[in-house]
């Protein structure tokens, strides 16, 4: 073999050797990312270790950890949330999850955040149930507006919360008008919280002198 091959063959090693030096650095940081629970640092180093060595398998199976964990870590939250009855929280929690990148064969974790989502839901339409029922109404329209803005798009929520808020704005607006006369400083009042109810936000200021 001419000295110049040998030269080439030398590169091409010297070369491949860094490479492979590079990529097992890569892949040494992100298990240790993912130890740690950073996912998305460790899913920046993985992705680095495919292109310093494109179709690793070590780098490929990596990155499906950390998304597992990330999807987890979102869906641990929801629940919490759930639990302690944040039901808007964690309906946005779980449809963040549910939006995250995952495998086909992670069809169990899929079907856990599908029914985390489906629970949230309909605890959050409950809870409002119940405050429309008490006169509750504001806490009634802020739950209600929390969960359409958990699921943007959802037409049929928006439509709800739509009549939640037209269900209190009439409560506080017929109160009002009924205290007018015998009491205009709860009249007052009453119709603040139609306002509010209709979406105005108002200062303590604006209230505390009625």
């Amino acid at each position: 073999m001419s000295r110049r091959k040998l030269q080439l063959l030398a590169s091409v090693f010297l070369i491949l050797m860094t490479v492979g030096c590079a990529a097992r650095e890569f892949l040494a940081k992100g298990d240790q990312l993912l130890q740690e629970g950073r996912h998305v640092e460790a899913i920046n180093q993985y992705e680095k270790a495919l292109v310093a060595s494109p179709g690793n398998a070590k780098a490929t199976e990596g990155i499906r950890k950390a998304r597992r964990l990330a999807v987890r870590i979102a869906l641990r939250k929801a629940k919490k949330r759930l639990v302690k009855g944040h039901y808007a929280r964690a309906l946005s929690r779980a449809l963040k999850a549910r939006r995250m990148p995952l495998d086909l064969e992670d069809v169990d974790l899929v079907q856990q955040i599908d029914a985390t989502i489906a629970a949230a839901a309909k605890a959050a339409e409950k809870r409002v149930r119940e405050f429309v029922a008490r006169k509750h109404f504001i806490s009634a329209v802020e739950l209600a507006n929390g969960v359409v803005h958990a699921s943007p798009g959802e037409r049929s929520r928006e439509v709800w919360a739509k009549d939640i808020r037209e269900q209190a704005i009439k409560f506080y607006s017929d109160r009002g008008a009924a205290l007018s006369t015998s009491n205009p400083g709860s009249a007052a009042i009453q119709f603040a919280l139609a306002k509010r109810a209709a979406g105005a936000k108002l200062d303590a200021s604006e209230i505390s002198p009625l």
